[in-house]
């Protein structure tokens, strides 16, 4: 074994409404792979439904004024809150791959979900330059090509 060096995985920090979180959540939701479901669904890696949750903190820090998931959906929908949540390449393009085939959204909804797209597109980009930028190392594979 030969250590060659250190390679860094950068963040990139993003800032949701709470009506992006719940069409986020809905695409999630409905979308054909169990991966993809999972991010929006109570349970480990579910952290779509985990920012549900602190935007509905958000609104009313001595608790959640929601009875039911419903009742905090719309809530957060109405209000719109902003959530500041970071993202790894991997959480990236588990996104973008949700974004690829949501539907049965109206017009509104479908609008929002395209830009969301593009701008999770252009933050891989930007998130994938700057693990080049900080990994220099000819011989160390970028992150996104290592195998895990």
């Amino acid at each position: 074994m030969e250590r060659i060096g250190f390679v860094y995985e950068p963040l990139v920090s993003i800032v949701l409404t709470g009506v992006e979180i719940v069409l986020l959540r809905q695409a999630a939701l409905a979308h054909y792979d169990a991966k993809c479901r999972g991010i929006a669904e109570p349970g480990i890696g579910a952290w779509v439904h985990g920012a549900l949750n602190k935007a509905e903190w958000s609104l009313d820090p001595e608790g959640p004024g929601a009875t039911s998931l419903e009742e905090s959906l719309h809530r957060v929908r109405t209000k719109n809150p902003k959530l500041e949540i970071q993202f790894d390449l991997s959480r990236l393009d588990t996104v973008s791959k949700v974004l690829e085939t949501a539907s049965g959204l109206d017009h509104e909804e479908a609008v929002v979900l395209v830009n969301l797209k593009r701008g999770f597109k252009e933050a891989a980009g930007a998130l994938r330059a700057e693990a080049i930028r900080i990994n220099k190392q000819p011989s160390v594979l970028p992150p996104w090509k290592r195998q895990r």
